[in-house]
């Protein structure tokens, strides 16, 4: 059902307004993905990549890891 209503929206919004969420592979438009640095989610090799609005919300949740300081 879900690869139906891919193939829809590509119609009807044409191909360049769909991307691929690299972290949880769902397709949405351009206009509600974010675009983050790759090394942000795991990507050191991509500069930028595009996730899903609920994949940066969870994203921006997460505390930083702070570095430990050693005396």
């Amino acid at each position: 059902m879900e690869e139906e209503q891919i193939i829809l929206r590509r119609e009807l919004l044409g191909e360049n307004d769909l991307v691929t969420c690299a972290l949880c592979q769902r397709v949405v438009s351009r206009s509600g993905a974010r675009q983050v640095p790759g090394a942000e989610v795991g990507s050191p090799d991509a500069e930028y990549l595009w996730i899903c609005s609920a994949c940066y919300r969870q994203l921006r949740a997460e505390e930083p890891v702070e570095p430990e300081l050693t005396e």
